[in-house]
């Protein structure tokens, strides 16, 4: 059983190996993820990414991108730029701000 239910699930429907169909911009189609599926779950979904975030900290990006296409992500975060950590620390504040805002 993966320590990342949460991210396991919406990695794995949204971030899929099409998921650039939807939109080039993997943190735009998480967004809509979340929105879709995620909204009743955001504190435990943030708690998640807290702790993949510290967890890819302590990796090399090889090892952290590895991690992420173990929870099903199909995305390369080196093409838009980023690290494995520095991705998910934005996609968090991502995830934040839908919280934040109290609506889709």
């Amino acid at each position: 059983m993966s320590a990342y239910p949460l991210l396991v699930h919406l990695l794995g429907a949204y971030l899929h190996q099409d998921y650039d169909l939807d939109d080039p911009d993997p943190l735009k189609v998480l967004r809509l993820g979340v929105k879709e599926g995620f909204l009743d779950r955001l504190p435990s979904l943030l708690e998640e990414m807290e702790r993949l975030h510290a967890e890819l900290l302590r990796l090399d990006p090889g090892s952290g991108q590895a991690l992420l296409r173990s929870l099903g992500s199909e995305i390369n975060v080196a093409a838009s730029g980023h690290t494995p950590a520095t991705w998910v620390a934005e996609a968090i504040d991502d995830v934040r701000r839908i919280q934040e805002s109290g609506s889709p």
